[in-house]
């Protein structure tokens, strides 16, 4: 199942908590809700900017005021028209691997969102389940690369971890979408155990800065062979400094299919 796909899916099982959602179904989705919340914060940056420009005697500051109150109108009725089938595909993954969907409850208990992230990370059960038939889409994940090999979620974290100042070559969309859904599990972790790596002194602050550096070097280099993978320049990734706009640049580049065949980069890559 690909992206078009599982939200098409997903929104037209908008309260659905019946049956079961692969993996592919689930984290399509989720990948869906958060593009969605990064546009919709666009225009809010661009209101707050532009109320700070203005300054506090400008008449143009109340108009501003009202926007952005509208625009959170907005943003609070996209949430929650979201929220619902985000909540059912949930309630059909834990389905997935035979578990029940009140397992949701977990949301309301400290650090249970991270026991529910491990839930639906893993692999559904084969063939019927007390909550009915496999998914059509069972278990697959349309992150095909041109080689027609899938790289595995702890392959991609052990090849990212071997090459973190490798800036050449090609990575394809499997390596690079496992690796950010591990750095997104990870910070949930630490945030949730220890509050985020503070610059308060000690041994854990340390380690954690260290730990830091090394993922943000292999973040850096992997998101550079994502970019020659489709033949463009790891260069690219200088979009960051343009609020909001270039990171979802940057994640319409990283989603998209690579080169078949050679490129300038190199020959297509293996996972």
């Amino acid at each position: 199942m690909g992206f078009q796909q599982a939200v098409r899916t997903c929104l037209s099982k908008y309260a659905d908590f019946n049956g079961r959602a692969s993996r592919a179904e689930f984290w399509w989705f989720f990948l869906f809700t958060v593009l969605v919340s990064l546009v919709l914060m666009i225009p809010l940056f661009i209101i707050i900017a532009l109320m700070a420009a203005m300054g506090d005697s400008s008449a143009g500051v109340g108009i501003m005021g009202v926007l952005m109150v509208l625009w959170y109108i907005v943003l609070f009725a996209v949430t929650i028209a979201l929220f619902i089938p985000t909540l059912a595909v949930g309630a059909r993954r834990l389905h997935d691997w035979g578990q029940s969907a009140w397992l949701l409850l977990l949301y309301i208990v400290p650090c249970g969102n991270i026991a529910l992230i491990i839930m639906w990370a893993l692999q559904g059960t084969p063939g019927d389940n007390a909550y009915g038939p496999k998914p059509a889409a069972w278990d697959r994940i349309n992150l095909t690369t041109t080689t027609g090999v899938s790289m595995g979620f702890g392959q991609a974290i052990s090849h990212n971890l071997s090459n973190i100042t490798n800036f050449n070559g090609r990575a394809a969309r499997p390596e690079f979408w496992w690796w950010i859904l591990a750095l997104w599990i990870l910070q949930v972790v630490v945030s949730l155990l220890f509050g985020g790596f503070r610059a308060d002194g000690g041994f854990v602050s340390f380690v954690g800065w260290v730990l830091t550096i090394v993922l943000v070097l292999a973040t850096i280099a992997v998101g550079a062979r994502r970019l020659h993978d489709t033949g463009r320049s790891g260069w690219l990734q200088l979009l960051y400094l343009i609020p909001c706009i270039g990171a979802i640049i940057l994640i319409i580049f990283w989603a998209q299919s690579g080169n078949p065949g050679d490129n300038t980069y190199g020959p297509p890559p293996a996972g």
